[in-house]
């Protein structure tokens, strides 16, 4: 406890740097992932565990098959003015479960929307994207098809049932203002070696009447573009990489937004269904272990 609850402020003043340290080792016992805050520049979103955890029962580890539980890592944010530490959001209380049974591996703030953080677990199988203008963040959407196509399960000895952790990359968008109103994307890889799923999450370009949540849906192939325009529906794909092997793993993904031409000709685009071909095609480079 404490080596990995302390972090280190640089800030340039007339050429000569200065550095302030920041100890949180009074409220956490680990950080394992940090984030900035887009909309602050002096908070920071981390997944770290609290330095106070709840025991389990005797015998839990016996009926998960001794599965290393219960040191899962929950979404906390930092302000580094005052050093203050606050619970912002757990994935274990949203399954239900017991802090710490499930574990975020992955975290990313949306490039284009300044209130909303992504979040994944490999524990849970799941991707969020949390609301976070409240004390308490909100889930907006929830994706879990993508990840249940890669569960690792708890053949990993290192990480276990939560994963060595997420790739996040999202496709910037054009200056075309119709390309810039389109849903918010996400791509998503896991670091775990044997990962064989690049994972799609798309927003639903409306969210759902009521207050209730976007259902998921695994795309829609089949039906024509001007058919599924305006949906309440998230949709989710699964794509497969190109290397997969138990002695590699991923270590980083880009995606590149290019002109539609540059893949398909029109008359390919046409026969896909769509009434008006898109101006542009997003194409997402992956960089594994042995770095090819």
């Amino acid at each position: 406890s404490g080596e990995n609850t302390v972090m280190h402020r640089v800030t340039l003043v007339r050429d000569e740097p200065i550095v302030k340290k920041h100890d949180f080792s009074s409220w956490l016992a680990d950080i394992s992932l940090v984030e900035q805050d887009r909309s602050d520049r002096l908070r920071l979103w981390a997944a770290a565990r609290q330095s106070i955890m709840p025991k389990l029962t005797i015998g839990f580890d016996n009926r998960h098959n001794c599965t290393v539980t219960g040191y899962g890592h929950s979404l906390f944010r930092i302000n580094l003015r005052d050093d203050s530490v606050a619970l912002a959001w757990s994935p274990s209380h949203e399954e239900y479960m017991t802090e710490g049974v499930q574990s975020i591996d992955g975290i990313k703030s949306d490039s284009a929307k300044d209130h909303i953080l992504w979040v994944s677990s490999s524990s849970a199988c799941k991707v969020w994207a949390l609301d976070v203008r409240y004390k308490a963040a909100k889930v907006v959407v929830t994706w879990s098809l993508p990840s249940l196509c890669d569960d690792l399960g708890v053949n990993h000895n290192v990480s276990g049932v939560f994963g060595p952790g997420t790739l996040f990359n999202q496709p910037l968008p054009t200056q075309i203002q119709n390309d810039r109103q389109k849903p918010l994307a996400m791509i998503t890889v896991k670091k775990a070696p044997g990962s064989s799923v690049l994972g799609l999450h798309n927003f639903p370009s409306s969210l759902p009447r009521f207050q209730t949540r976007p259902l998921e849906s695994a795309g829609f192939q089949d039906l024509p573009a001007s058919h599924c325009s305006t949906t309440s529906i998230a949709r989710s794909r699964a794509f497969a990489l190109a290397d997969v092997s138990e002695r590699l793993f991923y270590v980083g993904v880009a995606s590149l937004r290019c002109p539609s031409s540059t893949a398909l000709r029109k008359r390919d685009l046409l026969q896909l269904g769509y009434d008006v071909p898109p101006a542009y095609i997003t194409y997402v480079l992956t960089m594994n272990s042995m770095g090819d």
